[in-house]
């Protein structure tokens, strides 16, 4: 169950990665090649990062768990996944929408 969640994820970072690398040849859509790169690299990043958190300091504290807190554990770690996800994404967005502005490229409608 704890690489299963990873296993979805890489492949939808790669695919919004190249997709972000395409639109970087059209002028039109150039503007939103960040945002593609951006959000879902940053988002991928802090997803890791926070879920090995969890994964790494959980037991730690607090050694061997019961039976009704495992489940509260493998909810934790599903929930960093999707904060991580969240967080990051908020940052990419906003990196990426500072990126746009120092080279000035906005939207073309």
């Amino acid at each position: 169950m704890q690489g299963m969640p990873f296993f979805l994820i890489v492949p939808a970072w790669l695919f919004l990665v190249l997709i972000g690398l395409i639109l970087l040849f059209f002028r039109k859509a150039r503007f939103l090649s960040p945002y593609f790169i951006l959000v879902s690299t940053i988002g991928t990043i802090v997803s890791l990062i926070l879920s090995t958190l969890v994964l790494w300091l959980i037991p730690r504290f607090f050694g061997d768990l019961g039976s009704i807190a495992r489940f509260a554990f493998i909810a934790l770690y599903l929930a960093s996944i999707a904060l991580g996800g969240i967080v990051g994404g908020l940052g990419g967005f906003l990196a990426a929408r500072k990126i746009n502005k120092r080279y000035q490229r906005t939207s073309p409608i």
